[in-house]
């Protein structure tokens, strides 16, 4: 039943998704933008159970800028998990929280799904709306704004490459 319920959330999703331009890959929804790559994607918990489904949202945006300035072992490429910014959508909106839908049916998916594309429309759409450029990243990344778990250090020396300012090619104080 996990496998079913996964695959009926993410068909929902990709039905969903796609009038705003994100085209799906598994359980991961991606919309390429001039300078940035927006991910949307699916986790779910290790710990669902064989008939049910635990699931949440993730978002995270992306850029070419990052990965040609930076060492490969940091962004290897434009990719949905090793991204600048990175959010799990329960911190979006009023939860503010970690926020994990556990479903045991397709009725359950549905009300899930309902609530899920709620807070897609009122608050996480909104907000990929509004970071359209790599400087628009760079002041996100700056603000600290929910989401970016990067160390100071890491926040601040991804928005000076996305600024085009001259940065070493690892972050200030890195082990490396």
């Amino acid at each position: 039943m996990h496998a079913v319920l996964r695959a009926h959330v993410l068909k929902q999703l990709r039905h969903f998704l796609k009038p705003y331009g994100y085209k799906a890959s598994g359980a991961k929804y991606r919309k390429d933008e001039s300078e940035l790559v927006k991910f949307i994607w699916l986790t779910s918990h290790p710990h669902s159970g064989p008939d049910e489904l635990w699931f949440t949202l993730d978002i995270s945006i992306a850029t070419e800028k990052v990965v040609a300035h930076s060492p490969k072992f940091f962004f290897a490429g434009i990719d949905h998990v090793q991204a600048p910014f990175n959010a799990r959508i329960g911190w979006l909106c009023p939860y503010q929280r970690d926020h994990w839908w556990k479903v045991r049916s397709e009725a359950e998916c549905h009300t899930a799904l309902a609530e899920v594309e709620g807070i897609l429309i009122t608050y996480v759409l909104p907000l990929l709306e509004a970071i359209r450029t790599n400087r628009d990243l760079a002041i996100v990344l700056r603000e600290r704004r929910t989401g970016v778990h990067w160390p100071e250090k890491m926040r601040l020396w991804l928005a000076d490459i996305l600024e085009g300012k001259d940065v070493p090619d690892v972050p200030p104080g890195s082990t490396l």
